[in-house]
């Protein structure tokens, strides 16, 4: 797939084409006008999303060789374009992982939201592909410390962030999920550029991750922030409840503060 076509691509044309991709690699397909969906051999689901905030689309991609940067003067859109190149490239490389594609994640996440009430994977986790920077692991509400420490051992490092298509997905499906880092930076300006490298090595981690799915399924553990914040406060409250249901303790002491 010409990565090109898929950065000047409307977001129309982009599912038509990601839904004529997965069928080539023998999936069948489920869609409606705000999802592409197939259902793969391997227990892991990836998801990006075809959208972006530009309104105009890119006519003019630049890509300097050297130093393995691409950007457009019309906003390159690699937020999330990036993220959907990745998944094309690991199903060209032969994974079948589970695999869904969604509009409007940039409005709110309209597509994300129609497929997490539609669909119903029977997955070990789930990989969002629409992160910036180069080794980013964002887990929005979910505190499922065993999950963490396993996309840490993959070379992800902890990170936060506001709002991605999983941050629906995960809770409405009840699994566990992190966003990963795929090479693009100044997201939202049209400055936006990519760094190649970046993106490939984020592909080669995914990829050795579906090489070995886990046994069990990861869970989605709700983090409680008012939970925190009283513990902050010194204030006593019941953490085997918590740990037991969609809290946990080893995160907020990990993740916040070092308390």
């Amino acid at each position: 797939m010409n990565m090109f076509n898929i950065f000047k691509a409307s977001n129309k044309k982009l599912l038509k084409i990601v839904a004529r991709e997965l069928k080539r690699h023998g999936y069948q397909v489920k869609k409606n006008v705000k999802f592409v969906y197939g259902e793969g051999t391997i227990p892991i689901l990836l998801v990006a999303h075809v959208d972006t905030v530009h309104v105009t689309l890119p006519h003019d991609i630049y890509v300097d060789k050297d130093e393995q940067v691409m950007w457009s003067p019309q906003g390159l859109g690699a937020d999330d374009r990036a993220g959907v190149y990745a998944i094309l490239q690991i199903l060209e490389k032969g994974y079948r992982p589970f695999v869904l594609f969604t509009d409007e994640e940039e409005s709110g996440g309209i597509g994300a939201t129609n497929a997490a009430y539609l669909l119903k994977p029977d997955v070990k986790y789930v990989i969002g592909l629409d992160r910036r920077g180069s080794n980013d692991a964002v887990y929005y509400d979910c505190a499922n410390c065993e999950f963490e420490d396993y996309i840490t051992s993959q070379g992800f490092n902890f990170a936060c962030g506001s709002f991605s298509d999983i941050s629906i997905l995960c809770p409405e499906w009840g699994i566990a999920g992190v966003n990963l880092s795929v090479g693009y930076y100044c997201a939202h300006t049209k400055a936006e550029y990519l760094k190649l490298n970046e993106l490939n090595n984020t592909i080669q981690r995914v990829s050795k991750m579906l090489d070995n799915p886990p046994d069990s399924k990861y869970e989605y553990i709700e983090l409680y922030y008012n939970d925190y914040l009283k513990y902050l406060e010194g204030i006593t409250f019941d953490w085997d409840r918590i740990s037991h249901g969609r809290g946990n303790k080893k995160y907020y002491l990990k993740n916040w503060g070092g308390i």
